[in-house]
Formats: C-alpha cells, sequence, structure tokens
C-alpha cells in the first residue's frame, strides 16, 4: 500500500513537472507571437511580414532581416549598420536620410524605394533591382550595385566615391548634378541615360565627356554627357587588309 502512495506522488510530480516545462515553451513560443515582437527581441527576424512597419529614428546593429518583406515601411533618420538584409521585398520603402553602414541587400527587390540624402558605406547592392529608385543626394563610398537592374533611378546630386557599376543596367537614368570619383561603368547599360554636369569628387570640374566611353559605358545617342550633349562613338580607324591571292594563282616574278 506504502509502495502505491510512493508511485502514485511520483507520478503526479512528474505530470507537474511535464506541464510545467510545456507551459514554459508555450510562453516563449506565444512571447513573440508578432514579427514585430520578434524583431525587437532578439534583432532577427527572417522571411517575416513586416509591410507598412514605422522604424523612424531607430538603430539596427547586425540586424536579420534576410528574405523580410518591408514593403512601404519606414526607415527615415534610422542607423543600419553590419545588418543583413539579403533578399528583402522592399517596393516603395523609404530610407531617407538614414545611415547604412556594412550592410547588404545582396538581390533585394527596391523598386520604387527611396534613399534621398542617406549616407551609404560599404554596402553591397549587388543583384538588385532598384528601378525607379530614389537616390537623389545620397552620398555613396565603397559601394556596390554589381550586375544590378537600375533603370529609370535617379541619382540626381548624388555624391559617389569608389562606386562599383560594373554591368548594371542604368537604362534612362539619371545622374545629373553628380559628382564621381573612381566609378567603374565597364559594361553598364548607360542608353539614355543622363550625365548632365556631372563633376569630378570635390565639384571643381565637369568630367570629360569621352571619360565615359574610356571607362566602359555603353552609351547611343540617347545618352546625354556632362557637356550637355549627345553621345557619338567615336570613329574608329579603318584597318587596312591585304588582299589575299586568288585561290590556284601565283604571285609570278617579274623577269
Amino acid at each position: 500500500m506504502k509502495n502505491n502512495l510512493v508511485n502514485l506522488h511520483m507520478f503526479c510530480a512528474l505530470s507537474l513537472i511535464f506541464l510545467f516545462s510545456n507551459g514554459l515553451q508555450a510562453m516563449k513560443v506565444s512571447k513573440y507571437d508578432t514579427p514585430l515582437e520578434r524583431l525587437k527581441a532578439t534583432g532577427s527576424c527572417e522571411n517575416c511580414n513586416l509591410k507598412r512597419e514605422i522604424f523612424v529614428g531607430q538603430t539596427f546593429l547586425k540586424t536579420n532581416l534576410e528574405g523580410s518583406h518591408l514593403t512601404e515601411s519606414n526607415f527615415t533618420d534610422t542607423i543600419i549598420k553590419e545588418s543583413n538584409f539579403k533578399s528583402t521585398v522592399c517596393e516603395d520603402t523609404i530610407f531617407q536620410k538614414a545611415t547604412i553602414i556594412k550592410t547588404s541587400f545582396h538581390n533585394s527587390h527596391l523598386v520604387l524605394a527611396s534613399f534621398e540624402k542617406a549616407d551609404i558605406i560599404k554596402t553591397n547592392f549587388n543583384n538588385t533591382t532598384c528601378t525607379k529608385t530614389n537616390f537623389k543626394k545620397t552620398f555613396f563610398t565603397i559601394v556596390s550595385f554589381k550586375k544590378a537592374s537600375c533603370q529609370y533611378s535617379d541619382f540626381e546630386n548624388a555624391i559617389l566615391l569608389s562606386v562599383n557599376l560594373n554591368n548594371t543596367d542604368l537604362q534612362n537614368s539619371n545622374f545629373q548634378d553628380a559628382w564621381m570619383e573612381v566609378v567603374n561603368f565597364e559594361g553598364a547599360n548607360c542608353r539614355g541615360t543622363s550625365f548632365l554636369r556631372v563633376r569630378n569628387g570635390d565639384g571643381t570640374n565637369y568630367i570629360p565627356d569621352k571619360k565615359f566611353e574610356e571607362w566602359g559605358a555603353i552609351m547611343d545617342e540617347h545618352t546625354t554627357l556632362p557637356s550637355g550633349k549627345k553621345y557619338k562613338p567615336s570613329k574608329k580607324r579603318k584597318q587596312t587588309r591585304k588582299r589575299k591571292t586568288p585561290p590556284g594563282k601565283r604571285k609570278t616574278d617579274k623577269q
């Protein structure tokens, strides 16, 4: 009888422990029942739905938002440092006046997003889709847009220092009154793009028209050069070739 009571007590105790531990786990799960709460508590929210959220003035340090939907969210005046925004959807998202340092937007969707007056340093925009994106008065230094698709984007009055635009699609984009220094345009599609009044890195002189062709930009008759002139392909020297002797005929020596 005594042994049965002991066994009953042990069974009840173990059951209570089991129920208590499960309750704690349930509380942990429910603690972050919204993506925003999870982000604030852990600094990480992969593949989360954070559409139309307001993050104005906040700091994101080593934050992981890879694969998340940030459409129409507002990051104005934020500090984003050493963070992961890879493969995010940031359509019509606002990053105005943000400070973005050592952050990756690789393979992200940035259509209609605005980075106006932002400071962007050592950041990766490779393979992004940034069609009709606003980069007006944005400061870039050591930034890469390699193989990005940025048609119809606006870089007016931006400052680009050590920026990689290798094989970037910049068709019909606007760089009017921008300043540039050490910018790689090799293979960049600049058909229909405006470089009107583009200056060197300290803003003292216009960049010579011929430089964009020397830098490897691909242009057409709709591309506007710093002087205001439309692009015309430089005349290539005609290469003279020796006429080949027709088959079956040989040159004869003069006698």
